[in-house]
């Protein structure tokens, strides 16, 4: 599993990105300066995507790009957390912008919040917007994805990135770019980390 929880947190609901390790790729700055608006809590939910970037002889498994939103108190008491499992958009703006930024031997899929989650979505959005005047909650905002290999023979590096496109951003802005899946095994075993995909995977 590729767990993009552990390379980004913070982003938007009260502060902007921190923390990024060394094998999670990293944030250009220009897209730093481009993402200082967005906001998970405020933002046009119908115009949200991520697109995920991963070699052809990869796929990414069935269900697996979720984006969860966590609040936490300071003091450790209360921890309130959704989680969102993404769908395939089939946004044609989403896939003109795409085509702008395909890259040759990789491929790129949106996707967004399914529409029977966007009430769930929007409730800890103004949970969060509720709580956020008395200071006394953290949050980040996530992105986590799971890939799987159509080959037996393992990978030396899995080189996967990540767009984020907002109402604020107005076009996909590379958020976190070439983190290797091999680096984020952590002891666990390749089928464990990098299934071979199954008929439904992709």
């Amino acid at each position: 599993m590729f767990n993009f929880y552990n390379c980004v947190k913070k982003l938007g609901f009260f502060g902007m990105v921190v923390g990024l390790v060394s094998a999670c790729g990293h944030t250009p700055i220009s897209s730093m300066v481009k993402l200082r608006n967005f906001d998970p809590a405020t933002t046009d939910v119908k115009q949200l995507s991520v697109a995920v970037v991963l070699p052809h002889q990869y796929r990414i498994q069935r269900g697996g790009v979720v984006m969860a939103l966590e609040l936490r108190k300071k003091d450790g008491s209360e921890t309130k957390k959704e989680v969102f499992v993404l769908t395939t958009s089939l946004s044609s703006e989403d896939k003109l912008m795409l085509a702008k930024i395909s890259e040759p031997g990789r491929q790129i899929i949106a996707y967004r919040i399914r529409p029977y989650d966007i009430k769930r979505f929007n409730a800890i959005r103004k949970f969060t917007l509720e709580h956020r005047p008395t200071k006394l909650w953290e949050g980040s905002f996530n992105i986590g994805a799971k890939a799987c290999r159509l080959e037996e023979v393992p990978p030396k590096a899995l080189p996967i990135s990540i767009y984020l496109k907002s109402s604020e951003t107005k076009s996909f802005v590379p958020f976190i770019v070439n983190a290797d899946l091999m680096k984020e095994t952590n002891g666990k075993k390749l089928h464990e980390t990098v299934p071979v995909c199954e008929t439904e995977d992709g």
